[in-house]
């Protein structure tokens, strides 16, 4: 049996448009499930003294403790735990050599690309998150060893919360950037 180039191309196309049909399906379905619940925002922490840690685990090295009626940006949701901005005085390090300061020496700009920010000053630390070159950023101190800068956490610096302690905030109560993490402190840990 032959089959003429015509009739081969009268197969194709059907199945072609199934497969098309079908990806379109999954994208859409696939979208609607990543939408719902899983665009960012404000929350507020309903417990004093709440743990803010490296990862999504009730056994991650703790980043700093939050306090009631604080306000945190959450990113995403993960397995019942937020990812959130860090708060301005959570502890934040990264390596002097990444960093070239100006007339400023409390301002510096990173001097390579993805330049890993980490909880404490050695590289074993945890990954809080990273910066860019060209990044500018708050340096709060230099070490005692002169290898590390304590930074401001930038923008893209993260920890986890258990999702029982946010309470997300309605769209009309948002908060500008300035007033996140305002009532941070790093007294006594809970979870």
């Amino acid at each position: 049996m032959t089959c003429s180039a015509e009739t081969i191309l009268k197969m194709r196309i059907p199945l072609f448009n199934l497969l098309l049909k079908g990806f379109l399906v999954v994208f859409l379905l696939a979208g609607a499930c990543l939408a719902d619940g899983q665009s960012p925002f404000y929350g507020q922490v309903n417990t004093d003294n709440i743990n803010l840690r490296a990862d999504s685990s009730a056994n991650a090295e703790i980043i700093c403790t939050v306090k009631k009626d604080s306000r945190l940006y959450v990113m995403l949701e993960r397995f019942g735990w937020y990812k959130v901005r860090l708060p301005p005085g959570a502890p934040c390090y990264i390596k002097k050599e990444f960093v070239t300061l100006g007339d400023d020496p409390k301002a510096g700009k990173v001097n390579a690309p993805k330049v890993n920010l980490r909880l404490a000053p050695t590289e074993s630390s945890p990954i809080l998150g990273w910066a860019n070159t060209d990044e500018t950023m708050a340096i709060a101190e230099l070490t005692a060893d002169g290898q590390w800068y304590k930074i401001i956490p930038t923008l893209n610096c993260y920890g986890w919360v258990n999702k029982r302690f946010i309470i997300q905030l309605a769209q009309k109560h948002s908060i500008s950037e300035k007033n996140i993490g305002k009532k941070f402190h790093s007294g006594p840990k809970q979870y």
